[in-house]
């Protein structure tokens, strides 16, 4: 296994109460139903997750606050693509630190027994999985998304079958009530 301290010289180990905790990632393209697990996991057992992306959709609100237009809770895909790609581009590390910011925090804020993760990219798997991370693949078909816009699924940003070995499966073919 890769040391954290590998990837990103001088990153100290995560906090005691994260090693710990049972930490989840869940694979699939976009609109597999990634985040509606994370849901069911939190409803079930008590879970936080953390994004990677969280920065990313903190720029996209800040963007279309300046343009003065509501998306509500609607995820703009292509520009999300951009800002993943540029910063992936010129910070390597950026979206990675910012996680590691993340768990540190909410873990110093309560006991977390359970953290998942829906959003990680494979340019993004080999810190989850310095941080202890499982890996999850939600096998299935595309649902469809209210998104403002929809994501470049040839997009290199883009998770496809293969590119992440994954510890467990999960078939989701069914509905949410089945």
């Amino acid at each position: 296994m890769v040391a954290v301290n590998d990837l990103i010289p001088g990153l100290p180990a995560l906090p005691q109460r994260c090693q710990a905790a049972i930490k989840l990632s869940f694979l699939a393209p976009s609109g597999y139903g990634k985040t509606t697990a994370v849901r069911i996991v939190n409803e079930l057992f008590g879970s936080t997750n953390i994004r990677l992306a969280a920065p990313l959709y903190h720029l996209q609100n800040i963007i279309y606050s300046f343009i003065e237009k509501d998306i509500s809770d609607r995820q703009d895909g292509a520009l999300l693509q951009f800002l993943g790609a540029t910063i992936q581009r010129e910070q390597p590390h950026f979206l990675a630190l910012r996680f590691f910011e993340n768990l540190t925090h909410a873990s110093l804020l309560q006991d977390i027994a359970i953290i998942t993760n829906d959003d990680c990219r494979p340019h993004n798997y080999p810190y989850l999985k310095a941080w202890g991370f499982k890996f999850i693949l939600i096998e299935g078909f595309l649902r469809t998304r209210l998104d403002q816009t929809s994501i470049d699924p040839t997009s290199e940003l883009e998770w496809r079958p293969g590119q992440i070995p994954y510890d467990l499966s999960l078939c989701n073919t069914g509905d949410i009530d089945q």
